[in-house]
């Protein structure tokens, strides 16, 4: 199941985010054969990114920012970090609920 172009990169911290919760959960359904918990984790993962996305602005630009590779747990965290490493004034309105959310996915994953 692949749920984004692998190429797509963006100028917005903001539109990075979105694409680590999209490559985390690629990695999750991949890796959830067997693994409930894994599934409803990576099920997580596509769900708050798609509501990351939809947050303005919805403009999406190229640029050199890459996806690093790892599993479910490791980009989830990638994606906090961003989070925590963006400054207030580059988070969209209405970022708090991802912010939440991705906060309660990187709780779930092993360290």
């Amino acid at each position: 199941m692949s749920t984004i172009d692998n190429d797509l990169t963006t100028t917005s911290s903001w539109s990075h985010v979105v694409l680590l919760l999209f490559a985390a959960a690629d990695c999750g359904f991949a890796e959830a054969a067997g693994d409930p918990h894994r599934h409803s984790t990576a099920v997580g993962a596509y769900t708050t990114a798609c509501v990351a996305l939809s947050l303005p602005p919805k403009a999406a630009l190229v640029d050199t920012a890459e996806i690093p590779a790892g599993d479910m747990a490791t980009l989830i965290r990638a994606a906090d970090q961003a989070i925590d490493d963006l400054p207030e004034a580059g988070r969209p309105p209405g970022a708090g609920v991802v912010i939440r959310l991705v906060q309660a996915l990187a709780d779930e994953v092993p360290r």
